[in-house]
């Protein structure tokens, strides 16, 4: 079991923070650096990172078994290919994140847009840290991980996240689903890595 609640954005996370506000080498004046920190500061107080993962077989034609009927679409398969099992994997950093911003937005709106960076900043920290410690693992078993692919990209249809939903039982982590697919907390990740032996 990977333990992520003491995750948090350190001072080297700050150039990501900016690339999502779309920093492109500006010179950033004294005040916006400390709203900078106070929103960083203030993600890293109110996130509850969480997360689950679960590994499934692939058949040995390379064809996903039923649990796995919502991987729809030829880039997951290209994607997959070569794989011999597929981990699914959910996470998120909690509501209270989620509330702080909209509650930020009718005070302040230009701290809400920094803490909404910090925010997706911080699930992206989250779930590089879980991928690192997965490949770690099968790494140790002479297998490989693939990068992470969500629904949305490519072909993968956003409205996979209901497989999902069913496969991880993922409301367990606070994690709810809307009519149109949408997660909330909006801090949240849902992503497919494929595991093979070379």
């Amino acid at each position: 079991k990977i333990d992520v609640a003491d995750i948090e954005l350190k001072p080297e996370d700050r150039s990501e923070v900016l690339r999502y506000l779309g920093y492109s080498g500006q010179i950033i004046e004294e005040p916006l650096e400390k709203d900078i920190e106070a929103a960083i500061q203030a993600v890293n107080d109110s996130a509850e990172p969480r997360i689950l993962y679960k590994i499934y077989d692939i058949a040995d034609d390379g064809d996903f078994k039923d649990d796995l009927h919502f991987l729809e679409g030829d880039d997951i398969r290209r994607h997959l290919s070569g794989c011999n099992k597929v981990l699914l994997m959910a996470a998120t950093i909690g509501m209270k994140t989620d509330l702080m911003i909209r509650q930020a937005a009718i005070r302040n709106p230009i701290q809400s847009i920094i803490m909404d960076a910090a925010g997706s900043t911080l699930i992206e920290v989250v779930c590089d840290t879980v991928e690192a410690e997965l490949r770690e693992e099968v790494e140790a078993e002479g297998q490989y991980l693939t990068s992470r692919f969500s629904p949305g990209y490519g072909d993968l249809p956003l409205h996979a996240q209901k497989g999902f939903f069913d496969a991880l039982e993922i409301r367990r982590i606070g994690i709810h689903l809307s009519e149109d697919d949408l997660m909330t907390p909006r801090k949240s990740v849902t992503a497919v890595l494929g595991i093979a032996d070379h």
